[in-house]
């Protein structure tokens, strides 16, 4: 089996993938891993027993695999007063 270039870390700058190496079969795996953690990702935040607060909702959903959530991103350009901080 040959190494998705979209799956390997890479030593490009800003993580950048090798586009010269990237063929077509390489795009609905790399895109089920994704949501494989994102799903992963909303888990861990909706699974958290403490309370809900910025830090452990928002926060944990900006540095996570989740953070280009078309869905997260509207909410919180609806109403970003109701996630800030007080």
């Amino acid at each position: 089996m040959r190494n998705n270039p979209l799956l390997r870390p890479s030593k490009l700058r800003y993580g950048a993938p090798l586009f010269d190496k990237i063929r077509e079969d390489d795009y609905l795996p790399a895109f089920k891993k994704a949501i494989e953690q994102a799903y992963k990702d909303v888990d861990a935040i909706t699974s958290n027993p403490e309370p809900p607060t910025f830090s452990n909702t928002m926060r944990s959903a900006a540095f996570s695999s989740i953070s280009t959530s078309a869905s997260l991103q509207t909410r919180c350009k609806a109403s970003p007063r109701k996630f800030l901080p007080n």
